[in-house]
């Protein structure tokens, strides 16, 4: 391994890693288990302030290659730039841009029929803006937009090639009641089309809508209560485009999902705590070609300690222990 640093002035900096690695694993009475290999790796990172704003990028590239006893060797190659920026656009809000390519590529060894070498080029770009008036709440709006392009380079394998497009919007808002206590609350929309380039019958979307509710209270300096509550509404069918190039979506299938989570955690010394956890999840299921449902619930209930204290001489224990009870329901 090897690594520097390098102070360019003026608040900018450049640091840069280099790495290289063998492995041999074998064993005596299942040899087809063994495997050796190689790999090397490396990565620069560029950060400096430009006009007030933060910027970092990144550049690396890993390499890994292995020869397993009972399949084909095979070579993984990862290309990745990626960055951010940070910018304070006034006291009350700030903004925030990260963005990353990645090319994946596999590599086989062997017989032409057997080969699977595969492409995959993943885009990301992520936004998001901070909405901070006072001490006692904030709110953040964000967009994340994904394509991810994959390809099967062997013919034989060439229907499972496709994009897939996936976007996200979310708006979250936390409030500080006191103190003690804090309620954060996201909501998510996101929707994914994966797009087959020869099996157009495979296309599908899945578009999901999700509450996410926390609320954690130190009530006393010994004791915190945490409540969560995760909501999940998910549409899924098939899609076909139109004459003028739009979606067309018929959905076949509709779940919700609710998952509900509270904790109660006692602190009695500074090496010892207790803790007491209930999760209640239900499961609904709904095909709309005929209007059946189905439903799964499940209740599991928690309840134990966590030891963490350091000893003379630089010894330090951990230890925790959980009794766990579970229930499980299914209605059709």
């Amino acid at each position: 391994t090897l690594a520097a640093n390098f102070d360019l002035g003026r608040g900018s900096t450049f640091a840069w890693n280099m790495s290289a690695n063998e492995n041999l694993q074998t064993f005596r009475v299942r040899d087809d288990r063994s495997s050796d290999g190689d790999g090397s790796s490396w990565d620069g990172t560029f950060k400096t302030t430009i006009f007030g704003t933060k910027v970092e990028s990144g550049l690396s590239r890993k390499r890994d290659f292995i020869r397993p006893g009972s399949s084909l060797p095979n070579e993984n190659v990862i290309k990745n730039f990626d960055g951010k920026m940070e910018r304070e656009l006034s006291k009350k809000f700030k903004a925030r841009l990260l963005w990353e390519v990645r090319l994946r590529q596999q590599f086989f060894d062997g017989e032409p029929d057997k080969i699977q070498d595969r492409d995959e080029l993943k885009v990301r770009f992520d936004t998001g803006l901070t909405y901070t008036p006072g001490g006692k709440w904030s709110a953040t709006i964000g967009y994340i937009r994904e394509d991810t392009r994959r390809v099967e380079v062997n013919e034989l394998r060439a229907g499972e090639t496709n994009d897939e497009e996936n976007h996200s919007v979310s708006i979250g808002i936390t409030y500080r009641m006191s103190d003690m206590t804090q309620l954060t609350q996201i909501y998510y929309i996101q929707a994914s089309y994966p797009t087959f380039d020869f099996q157009p019958n495979r296309n599908d979307l899945n578009a999901t809508q999700r509450i996410v509710t926390n609320v954690t209270s130190q009530i006393t300096p010994k004791v915190k209560l945490s409540l969560n509550h995760n909501f999940n509404l998910i549409d899924s069918g098939p899609f076909v485009f139109s004459p003028d190039g739009a979606r067309v979506f018929r959905r076949s299938s509709r779940a919700y999902r609710q998952d509900l989570r509270s904790r109660v955690e006692y602190k009695i010394n500074s090496w010892l705590s207790m803790f007491a956890e209930e999760r209640l999840f239900r499961n609904d299921n709904v095909t709309e070609a005929t209007g059946d449902r189905s439903i799964s619930r499940n209740l599991d209930l928690e309840q134990g300690f966590r030891v963490e204290r350091q000893l003379g001489g630089g010894v330090r224990v951990i230890a925790d222990g959980k009794y766990v009870r579970s229930s499980t329901c299914l209605l059709y």
